[in-house]
């Protein structure tokens, strides 16, 4: 059991013997289905070869006693006695006799002869070797005579089977003689004198059953048929099965020759037949198909036992070649889980797949060790590389080029240098947009793809300096196109970068750099460089010449008449001012230094920021701007224009809420006095939405929707609303009918003010006063 149990666990020891047995198994069983197949086939052919030959040789003894009366019967037609008889109109009875033994000697010459029948036409007698006292009997119980008779054209040296009162079928055993005819060439068989030689039916169907002993099968039988599918002979048949041979042999009918399967009786035999063309019989030969294939049925019992015997062998031979075969990893697998002191999960993987995720993991361990080692290197290099560009010294170049083998630079510090700070454009967007692993992944193609570019012409290195730049500094050529190369290099890795992440790269490119020792202060020029990206925009190539001018620019007084006029446009909310000084200030900033323009856009903001506080401490309705987000921002923004649109928004939201404040103020006025007049008129019945607007020198359709907007009702709506309340008061003093209230109101129709008194309070006037009476009460 523990042997089995341990042989279970070895998975792929169990696949090995599993595939063994069942490709053993698979051949085994299309072999054997194949030699059962083969000799199911060959005994089929073989036993329908042997019906052939049982029949044709039943054909050659039928046709051999055909052939031997047909000669007779012309021996007879020729014989003087015969002719006598046959033509004679009278014939003496002492003539007659000895006519007549002479035909008996023929007769017991031939075993198969029953008897000879001369009929003559002339005289309408029969003289038969059987003669009794009358010519008018044929002999043989006047069988002759009846089919004579009964059929009308006789079939001319061909055996007829002559059964009992003419009845086609032998179901009864009722047939009595095989009989030929013979007249002359010119006669019709009605009218012609005719010879009739008359066979014994034992002496053939004893011939079918000896052939049939020899077929040596229990059940098998012989069977002849005439034309008109009636049956000559039977041995073992019912008339059920004869039935349903008849029906089998019409299905048939086109065919001369053949062997098939069918069922008889529920019993599957194996039938072949034959049909004859001179008699027009057919002979059936019928054996039982399980006996046909008893030999086959043992070799097919034979062949499972077999197989089953070789499968048991097969078993262990698939045993033992699997555990040989298994050994090489069996010792594997020892020595990994010795190595690795774990032990393979049982049940769960295949020795392979174990080995295989042992292998992945040994891989990842190595891959990761070499990452780490490389990443090791990296950071070492970086590490140097930015001492180096900070502090450009003797002792930091000799230290680089102590590791310069083992950290692959490829750059030579002693020549003329180039120096190149590539940027990440939005840099706020892309730390939020990437996580940090992302952005290490990212930065890592971006160093590659750069110094793969740029190898391409001149030995360089690259790598990250602070949060959203790269250095990169590179040994230039001693020809006069490197500007021209270098600069078309870098757009390159511009469009290169933002094809593969939608990144876009601002580079800035130093001056020629003649001694390593210059190194630091380029940098740090360079630097200041880039920052003019305030200016140039995103994703642009920043040189020390297109920056010169703003270098050198030292003006940072922000100009007085603007800052006065920019003001007063904000006071006044003219947005064209506040857009024409804004303009101007922008113009003027694009040629200043990068600090002096830092300045002035803070300024601006600070500008912003004190005239919204002063228009909050003279109005009741304060300007609520978030300038601390505007004021962060601000940090975020690279680019000039990005500020310029920020500005805007800002001035945009400032200008459009103190436009919301003066129409809030007016409609608050125009709502208020809407409300005074309908209070001091609203008994006048003609007060109305035109005569209110009128009033007010507004449109119906404008005062009206200033009214809507700040109440939620028309003033139609109102003015029906404050005569209802009215009406309230009036009723609950007691004072006044219900007319006189309708009237001092302001409702002018009854119905009308029963109908909108009802809406409202869901009772009649007159209702509410009684109700309003029985309370008090």
């Amino acid at each position: 059991m523990n042997l089995l149990k341990k042989y279970m666990t070895k998975k792929y020891l169990m696949k090995m013997s599993i595939s063994i047995l069942l490709l053993l198994f698979v051949f085994l069983l299309i072999s054997s289905m194949l030699m059962i197949y083969t000799s199911h086939k060959t005994t089929l052919q073989m036993q329908k070869e042997m019906n052939n030959k049982v029949i044709n040789q039943l054909f050659y003894n039928i046709n051999y006693m055909n052939e031997i009366t047909q000669n007779l019967m012309l021996s007879l037609y020729f014989n003087n006695d015969v002719i006598s008889l046959m033509n004679s109109r009278e014939i003496e009875i002492y003539e007659l006799y000895p006519k007549l033994d002479e035909l008996r000697k023929i007769v017991n010459t031939y075993s198969f002869v029953d008897s000879i029948v001369i009929y003559n036409n002339n005289n309408k007698c029969y003289y038969s070797t059987n003669y009794k006292t009358s010519c008018h009997e044929d002999g043989v119980n006047q069988e002759i005579d009846r089919y004579i008779k009964n059929i009308g054209t006789i079939p001319k040296l061909k055996l007829v089977p002559i059964m009992k009162d003419n009845n086609k079928s032998i179901k009864d055993d009722r047939l009595d003689y095989f009989s030929m005819f013979f007249y002359g060439a010119y006669d019709t068989s009605v009218q012609a004198s005719t010879i009739i030689i008359n066979i014994k039916p034992e002496w053939l169907f004893d011939n079918v059953n000896s052939l049939n002993h020899l077929i040596k099968y229990e059940g098998s039988s012989i069977l002849l048929m005439d034309s008109n599918y009636s049956f000559l002979n039977k041995q073992n048949e019912s008339d059920q099965q004869l039935n349903q041979l008849e029906k089998l042999m019409k299905s048939q009918d086109n065919k001369k020759e053949g062997t098939f399967i069918a069922k008889i009786d529920k019993k599957k035999k194996l039938i072949s037949y034959k049909k004859s063309t001179n008699n027009d019989w057919t002979i059936i030969n019928i054996l039982p198909y399980d006996k046909v294939m008893t030999n086959v049925n043992q070799l097919q019992n034979m062949m499972i036992v077999v197989t089953v015997c070789i499968l048991i062998v097969a078993m262990i031979v698939a045993l033992v070649l699997a555990y040989n075969l298994y050994k090489p990893i069996l010792t594997i697998m020892n020595k990994i889980t010795n190595s690795s002191h774990t032990e393979h999960s049982v049940g769960l993987i295949d020795e392979l797949a174990y080995m295989n995720n042992h292998f992945m993991s040994i891989s990842e361990n190595i891959a990761r060790l070499k990452k780490d080692n490389q990443s090791n290197k990296n950071i070492i290099k970086n590490y140097l590389l930015r001492k180096f560009i900070i502090n450009s010294s003797k002792s930091e170049l000799s230290e680089l080029k102590e590791q310069q083998k083992h950290l692959n630079l490829q750059i030579h510090f002693e020549s003329k240098l180039l120096l190149c700070i590539l940027t990440i454009d939005n840099y706020h967007s892309y730390i939020e947009t990437y996580s940090d692993e992302e952005q290490k992944e990212n930065e890592f193609i971006i160093v590659n793809i750069a110094h793969e570019i740029v190898s391409n012409n001149f030995k360089n290195e690259i790598f990250h300096m602070r949060n959203n730049h790269f250095v990169m500094v590179i040994n230039m050529n001693l020809d006069g196109n490197d500007n021209e190369i270098i600069m078309e290099k870098f757009r390159e890795i511009q469009q290169t970068i933002n094809q593969i992440f939608g990144i876009s790269i601002s580079a800035t490119v130093s001056g020629p750099i003649e001694h390593y020792e210059h190194l630091a202060k380029s940098y740090s020029k360079t630097y200041d460089y880039s920052m003019y990206r305030l200016i140039h925009g995103h994703g642009k190539i920043i040189t020390p010449e297109m920056v010169e001018e703003n270098v050198n620019n030292f003006d940072c007084l922000f100009p007085v008449e603007t800052e006065r006029k920019f003001i007063e446009g904000i006071k006044t909310n003219d947005r064209h001012i506040v857009d024409e000084q804004l303009d101007g200030l922008f113009s003027y900033m694009k040629h200043l230094s990068y600090h002096n323009i830092i300045y002035f856009l803070t300024h601006i903001i600070a500008v912003i920021q004190r005239v919204i506080m002063e228009i909050n401490q003279n109005t009741i309705h304060p300007i609520t701007v978030d300038l601390k987000l505007y004021d962060r921002n601000l940090l975020d923004l690279e680019t000039l224009d990005e500020i310029y649109e920020m500005i805007n928004r800002l001035l945009d939201e400032v200008i459009e809420h103190r436009k919301s404040i003066v129409n809030m103020d007016t409609n608050d006025l125009i709502v208020n006095t809407i409300k005074e007049i309908v209070g001091e008129n609203y008994k006048d019945m003609n007060l109305s939405l035109k005569g209110i607007s009128d009033m007010l020198r507004l449109s119906p359709t404008h005062a009206n929707r200033i009214f809507k907007q700040k109440e939620s009702l028309s003033i139609g709506e109102y003015i029906k609303e404050v005569r209802l309340n009215c009406s309230i008061e009036l009723l609950i003093k007691k004072k006044y009918t219900v007319n006189e209230i309708m009237d001092e109101v302001g409702f002018g129709n009854q119905s009308y003010f029963f109908r909108v008194f009802k809406k409202k309070f869901g009772t009649t006037p007159k209702e509410y006063q009684r109700s309003k009476l029985l309370r008090d009460l």
